[in-house]
């Protein structure tokens, strides 16, 4: 597997897939993020076994289609730290290689087929919502919301979707 793309675009993308992942891990593959290249996209793929994303990244000129793992909050600190515009990304021999113009990483990671299946969504869409307009709403209620560990039902945000009219 071999890709190019922009090195910004890729590091969102890492955050956005990495903000689902398990900070600590009984296996290192749960702390992963997987990345499938097809095409002219990327396909970022996180799950913490509660929670999962499936994150698009289109532009990317793939030279070499296939899949890796690489553990997600590595991944994100070399791409912050780096400077380059552009950057190549390589699976070898069990390691991603992220290659810019003034710099080389080798990252170890697990086997792609180890990571956990994400299912397909299925069935209509539910509901679409403006990015800014979710954000507000996460953001206007997400203080409520408990914070302990031990009372799933508490801690998250309840959605009520009827008809066009969307309460949180």
């Amino acid at each position: 597997m071999r890709f190019h793309c922009d090195r910004q675009k890729l590091l969102e993308a890492f955050q956005v897939a990495g903000a689902v992942v398990s900070g600590r891990s009984i296996k290192q593959i749960y702390e992963s993020v997987k990345v499938i290249s097809r095409e002219d996209r990327l396909e970022l793929l996180a799950t913490d076994l509660e929670v999962a994303i499936r994150y698009f990244l289109p532009e990317v000129e793939v030279d070499q289609g296939g899949a890796l793992t690489v553990p997600a909050a590595r991944m994100t600190s070399i791409l912050r730290e780096m400077k380059d515009e552009r950057v190549e990304v390589a699976w070898e021999d069990g390691a991603t290689l992220v290659v810019g113009d003034n710099s080389q990483f080798k990252v170890l990671g697990e086997d792609p087929e180890e990571f956990p299946q994400i299912p397909d969504m299925e069935g209509e869409r539910v509901f679409s919502i403006a990015s800014e307009t979710f954000r507000d709403l996460v953001g206007r209620t997400a203080f409520a919301a408990a914070k302990e560990r031990t009372r799933f039902a508490l801690n998250g945000i309840l959605f009520l979707i009827q008809g066009s009219e969307v309460r949180c």
